[in-house]
């Protein structure tokens, strides 16, 4: 992957491709953190304002992370040479389980396709030939 902005491109850009593992393990991020706060969330006396306000909390960082989800959605799809629209399917309940898993296991195409030349990398993308 590149070194100069990888973390940033993986999470937040929309070019390029991943492969499973940066897929997987980004999203396993994602919920870590997410658990965190359900977690405190959880074990907050109930009714108590302690527990309304993690609940807040991993409500707006649900909303917040959308964004990178989406995004490690749209390479992953375009690692296997797939539009990155269909990364929605990724945020539409039960739906979202079955893409989820869909995008762990497919392989990547293998070489260069129409999104990128290279798997994990944020680089420009191919010419059709």
């Amino acid at each position: 992957m590149q070194t100069d902005k990888s973390m940033s491109w993986v999470f937040f850009g929309a070019t390029g491709r991943i492969s499973r593992m940066v897929f997987l393990l980004g999203n396993l991020l994602l919920a870590v953190i997410q658990a965190f706060f359900v977690y405190q969330m959880a074990i907050s006396p109930e009714g108590s304002a302690a527990q309304s306000n993690w609940a807040a909390v991993a409500s707006i960082l649900y909303f917040f992370f959308l964004w990178p989800m989406v995004m490690l959605g749209i390479k992953r799809l375009h690692d296997i040479d797939r539009p990155g629209i269909f990364s929605i399917s990724l945020v539409v309940p039960i739906l979202s389980i079955a893409a989820f898993i869909y995008l762990c296991v497919q392989p990547g195409t293998a070489g260069a396709n129409q999104y990128g030349y290279e798997t994990n990398r944020a680089n420009p993308v191919a010419p059709r030939i």
